[in-house]
């Protein structure tokens, strides 16, 4: 079932930034401020569902392709997904894995479908993509993020 959320996240982050935008997924605009309620949501979810939180830093070239955090239900279990399919995501895995090593949190390696990611599970994961967002990128809370869903209904 993870092969699937990540063959998902895959598939729409292809059809949201490879094929023109007039055939892609559809999005919803959240902030950082929204990640409470979508793990929330996510929790009570089935199995296949996951959400993708797609921005630039301030500092990215806008023709690069965009950092992604992800949130998806692995096992059973809610866990945090730092998934190397885009550029920015792998050029900064060191990184992010430094800091979430500050964070005092645990991460494990995976691969799936040829898919490589850094996954995070347990207490701690909930609040880890927001204090990426807002501490290590310095995205700011108000700032428009794009999110992709799969598995339950967002309704801001």
């Amino acid at each position: 079932m993870t092969l699937f959320v990540l063959a998902v996240a895959a598939a729409v982050l292809f059809y949201v930034f490879v094929q023109p935008r007039a055939q892609a997924a559809p999005t919803f605009m959240v902030t950082s401020d929204d990640l409470p309620k979508i793990i929330e949501l996510l929790r009570a979810a089935p199995e296949e569902s996951f959400a993708d939180l797609l921005f630039r830093p301030p500092e990215a070239d806008p023709k690069e392709d965009p950092a992604f955090i992800q949130y998806s239900i692995e096992q059973g279990q809610l866990g945090f997904d730092w998934v190397l399919t885009s550029s920015r995501n792998e050029g900064d895995c060191d990184a992010i894995r430094a800091f979430i090593a500050r964070q005092h949190l645990s991460v494990s390696d995976r691969e799936l479908n040829q898919v490589r990611y850094l996954r995070v599970e347990g207490p701690g994961c909930e609040s880890l993509g927001r204090k990426i967002l807002n501490e290590f990128y310095r995205i700011p809370r108000d700032a428009p993020l794009e999110m992709i869903t799969e598995g339950f209904d967002w309704k801001p």
